[in-house]
C-alpha cells in the first residue's frame, strides 16, 4: 500500500470513528455501535502502526528535545517582512 493510500484510509477510518463517537454520545447504550467503534478504533491504530513502520512518525509525538518551536510561526514571518 502506498503512502497516499494509507493516508486516505487513515482519513476515512478517522472520520468513521468520529461519527461513531458522536452517535455514542447520544446513544450510549447501543451495544452494536459500541462494538463497531471498538473495531474501527482498533483498525485505526493498526493503520497508524503500519504507516509509521513504513513511512516514519505520523505525528510529532512527545519528543521534548524537538526544536520546531524555536522557529518563527507563520504569522511571525509576515511581521518580519518575509513571505513564509
Amino acid at each position: 500500500m502506498t503512502k497516499s493510500e494509507l493516508l486516505d484510509q487513515l482519513s476515512g477510518i478517522g472520520i468513521l470513528a468520529q461519527d461513531l463517537r458522536l452517535f455514542l454520545d447520544v446513544n450510549p447504550t447501543d451495544q452494536a455501535a459500541l462494538a463497531d467503534f471498538r473495531q474501527v478504533t482498533a483498525e485505526y491504530r493498526n493503520l497508524i502502526a503500519l504507516y509509521e513502520q513504513q513511512h516514519g512518525p505520523l505525528t510529532g509525538g512527545q519528543d521534548v528535545n524537538s526544536t520546531w518551536t524555536n522557529h518563527p510561526w507563520p504569522w511571525q514571518h509576515e511581521m518580519m517582512g518575509g513571505n513564509a
